[in-house]
């Protein structure tokens, strides 16, 4: 599909027994909006019902497209069946508090995962920030480039495929 899905959260608290609490499979990119002042929640359940699309879901909220994250208010998301946050593409947090918990990864992006601002508090029992794509040389990096970020992960806290570039913010590490 063409354009951006843009879903805006305002006190929401979603949570699917049997798949990702939001699940994008076309469109160019997918931009959560957390609303200024807001508490929203995000849940799946342990087990997922059979897939249809071209990657299959494995996290609370994943996309088949682009992730971007933004705005002032507070998300959590709980990822119960496997990760927290996944795209097959690109994930971008340009803003809002992130509270991720996942049994698996907390955040994974395919292609990329840029941190342009924020407050994100990640709990995984793999790795906290991950990218997976090592076919080109020009994706499956991490950037950091503002934000404070706390990662507790049972793997690696941060894990590129290719390059990890951070300019600025503050990451601490357990």
């Amino acid at each position: 599909a063409d354009g951006a899905v843009r879903l805006v959260l305002q006190g929401v608290d979603i949570h699917r027994n049997d798949g990702p609490a939001i699940h994008v499979k076309d469109a160019d990119s997918l931009v959560i909006v957390l609303a200024e002042g807001t508490q929203n929640t995000l849940g799946d359940g342990a087990t997922y019902a059979a897939a249809t699309g071209t990657d299959t879901p494995d996290a609370a909220v994943f996309s088949e497209d682009d992730i971007t994250i933004e705005g002032t208010g507070k998300l959590t998301v709980k990822g119960v069946h496997n990760n927290g946050i996944a795209t097959s593409d690109d994930l971008v947090i340009a803003g809002g508090t992130l509270v991720v918990e996942a049994v698996d990864d907390a955040l994974l992006g395919r292609d990329s995962v840029t941190v342009k601002a924020g407050t994100l508090v990640l709990k995984a029992g793999g790795d906290g920030i991950r990218t997976t794509n090592d076919t080109d040389a020009a994706k499956g990096g991490i950037v950091i480039v503002a934000g404070s970020i706390a990662i507790t992960a049972g793997a690696d806290t941060i894990d590129a495929a290719s390059a990890l570039l951070v300019t600025g913010g503050t990451v601490k590490i357990v």
